[in-house]
């Protein structure tokens, strides 16, 4: 049942970014909250505007698409198992935590019927180094938070670690988080498998990589994925920022000139400023 469910989820989630990266990839650079401000270098898109918009994309497809999930579903397939909500930045507390401190994972997808024991559960980072795979996704604030002995997140059995990365290098990071579950030591999996699977949503077939493999010893079954967007990095909204920068400084009028004449323009007719008295009689030796 978890595997079905799954399943769903990660044709839900393809579909619902293909939608953000696509149509609607220009209006969403627009909204605040979008970029991050950096110091130095272009503006980078955040992971948490990425996965909220991912939640925001499937909860539409879900109004849309889902009744005829379930119609065209193959046999066995049971409604209740569908996926009602797809929650980003989900607040859960634990036995440890609560309000603020509580656990919150990236994404979380919930089933229809909420007796059942379903919840897929992602972790999600934005890749952009040669080693963020293993850094990142594979480090303690990725799949760490659900291997960690102490308050783990909770998970079904299966979990999920979603790369963010340009279109351009999305087989190199898919290749590497590949190479980097083989070989990690620190959490360590075993049947490491990159798999090319169809995902369907509402009719729509796509062909997706993925890398699966299970954890040596928590059993998790881990599915790994890296999705492309057009442009991590806005360049090209650095070079405005920098040529509106360049283009008030020049026009900037100084604060010295600006204050002689404000302050001759409040002088009574025929009257002299007292700083400009004391420089005249210095001038002729009084």
């Amino acid at each position: 049942m978890i595997g079905k469910f799954v399943s769903e989820c990660m044709g839900l989630a393809h579909a619902a970014h293909d939608i953000l990266s696509g149509p609607n990839w220009a209006t969403f650079l627009t909204k605040t909250g979008t970029l991050s401000k950096t110091k130095t270098g272009a503006p980078r898109v955040k992971e948490t505007a990425l996965s909220a918009d991912i939640a925001l994309e499937a909860q539409a497809l879900l109004r849309k698409g889902s009744p005829q999930q379930r119609a065209t579903a193959p046999r066995g397939f049971v409604p209740s198992d569908a996926i009602s909500v797809v929650q980003a930045d989900a607040l859960r507390p634990g036995k440890k935590t609560t309000g603020n401190n509580s656990k919150r994972p990236d994404l979380v997808f919930m089933p229809a019927d909420p007796e059942l024991n379903l919840a897929f559960a992602v972790e999600a980072k934005v890749l952009e180094g040669q080693n963020d795979c293993k850094d990142l996704l594979l480090g303690p604030e990725g799949i760490g938070c659900f291997t960690r002995p102490d308050d783990p997140y909770e998970t079904s059995g299966v979990i999920g670690l979603f790369g963010y990365a340009d279109h351009a290098s999305v087989a190199q990071h898919q290749a590497a988080l590949h190479s980097a579950m083989t070989t990690d030591s620190a959490t360590g999996f075993h049947s490491v498998a990159t798999m090319q699977r169809n995902c369907d949503w509402d009719n729509v077939t796509s062909a997706r990589k993925s890398t699966l493999a299970t954890t040596k010893n928590s059993g998790l079954l881990c599915l790994g994925v890296v999705l492309g967007f057009p442009s991590i990095r806005q360049t090209g909204l650095a070079t405005v920022k920098k040529r509106a920068t360049k283009a008030k400084t020049g026009t900037k009028v100084r604060a010295r000139a600006t204050t002689l004449s404000s302050s001759a323009a409040r002088a009574a007719p025929g009257s002299l400023h007292t700083s400009l008295v004391v420089k005249r009689k210095k001038a002729s030796g009084f």
